[in-house]
């Protein structure tokens, strides 16, 4: 359910995170600031996996946030433009900074999954083996000295 009124702290980013929260909103305003004003139908060609009622209804979420603008033309069959409004330019660095900040999260999931699979293979050793990797690997995954850590060695 859209909220129309923010009256709590964090509103700020409730309200942006709502404006561009939608399942294909991030892609539809990637479309439109990489490849400017399309039509619907190019629109639905370029994201397959979406439906009709849905890529309509998302459209017309980001119209009435006055991110995007809607121009439709007197002619049959009518047709209908989607562009980038001036409002909705405002969100472009947060639109751009999605595929770096994807990358660097599939980064630190992998670093993750590659620690902890290196930690199960350490789990028959003896404890202060166990102990002293542990230490050694998380110190090392965190890129923190032994000064982070109250001093003296491992």
């Amino acid at each position: 359910m859209r909220h129309r009124r923010y009256d709590r702290l964090g509103c700020p980013v409730e309200a942006c995170t709502e404006v561009i929260g939608g399942k294909w909103k991030g892609e539809i305003l990637f479309i439109l600031f990489s490849d400017g004003t399309k039509r619907h139908s190019e629109l639905r060609k370029l994201i397959p996996d979406t439906t009709q009622r849905m890529l309509t209804t998302q459209l017309r979420e980001l119209e009435e946030d006055g991110v995007i603008e809607r121009k439709v033309y007197a002619q049959v069959p009518p047709k209908v433009e989607y562009s980038i409004s001036k409002r909705g330019q405002a969100l472009k660095p947060i639109i751009d900074a999605r595929p770096e900040l994807a990358e660097e999260l599939c980064h630190y999931v992998s670093q993750m999954q590659e620690f902890l699979a290196s930690f199960e293979q350490t789990a028959l050793r003896p404890v202060a083996a166990q102990q002293h990797d542990l230490i050694w690997r998380v110190k090392s995954f965190f890129r923190l000295g032994d000064r982070a850590f109250g001093g003296g060695g491992v």
